[in-house]
């Protein structure tokens, strides 16, 4: 597999995979200051999230590179 399918194969997934992790654990937060919406969680934990996103990622990459390393997919 070339490595530019597989980088644009790992950004695909990360940001898949990124927008599936982004609602996990988000509750609103009781005491809304002026100027925050109703609906902005209390702790997002981003760092959290974009390592997660990160990892479900190169899981989902290195099974995609290793079809394609087995022949099961040919483009």
């Amino acid at each position: 597999m070339e490595y530019v399918n597989f980088i644009v194969v790992f950004v695909c997934a990360w940001w898949l995979s990124l927008f599936c992790v982004l609602p996990l654990g988000n509750a609103p937060d009781d005491h809304v200051t002026t100027g925050n919406a109703d609906s902005a969680p209390k702790k997002p934990r981003i760092k959290m999230k974009l390592l997660m996103a990160t990892g479900l990622a190169i899981i989902l990459s290195g099974g995609y590179s290793y079809i394609v390393y087995l022949g099961f997919l040919r483009f």
